[in-house]
């Protein structure tokens, strides 16, 4: 699907923000300047929340606020630090992104990640809003990510075995 018509919340510093910018060249990139505004925009929906871990200890505000958005993925520009362990640890899925890199590794980490963030919002692939389908959609994404070669799905006929079965081949490196 692209980045064309993403929603994507950016905590960064003006140059960061702008290499950011320059690198995706698509996309509604939205500054977020505080904790509040950031759970303001993430209640009204937001396809991706990046962050600049350059801002070190600034990051702190805004760890409460990205707890309760997990399904939401976070991509962290720069060097890994303790302030991304902490943001991190309350996403589902997250990743780091080298702004010194090339735009098009940049554009695809990012496409990765909201592609991920639709089907663990039930968007895309599995469908279905029950504490059970997400629990699905969660475990398909940890598997996915996992070395294993060989994964067995049992159920009855029409059970959606199929369906489980793309989307661990769609999200996994194999």
């Amino acid at each position: 699907m692209g980045l064309a018509k993403s929603r994507i919340l950016l905590i960064a510093a003006a140059e960061v923000g702008q290499r950011f910018r320059d690198a995706l060249n698509s996309g509604r990139v939205i500054d977020v300047q505080s904790a509040e505004v950031l759970a303001t925009l993430a209640r009204r929906g937001a396809d991706l929340m990046v962050i600049d871990l350059g801002l070190g200890s600034q990051l702190r505000a805004y760890g409460e606020v990205l707890a309760n958005f997990g399904a939401v993925p976070l991509l962290g520009l720069g060097p890994e630090n303790e302030a991304w362990y902490q943001l991190a640890s309350n996403a589902h899925i997250e990743a780091l992104a080298d702004l010194n890199g090339a735009d098009e590794a940049l554009r695809t980490q990012a496409e990765i990640l909201v592609d991920k963030g639709r089907f663990l919002r039930g968007e895309t692939g599995l469908i279905g809003g029950s504490e059970t389908m997400q629990r699905l959609r969660e475990r398909v994404l940890m598997i996915a990510a996992a070395p294993v070669s060989t994964v067995l799905l049992t159920g009855e006929s029409g059970a959606g075995k199929d369906k489980v079965a793309e989307a661990l081949h769609r999200y996994s490196d194999r």
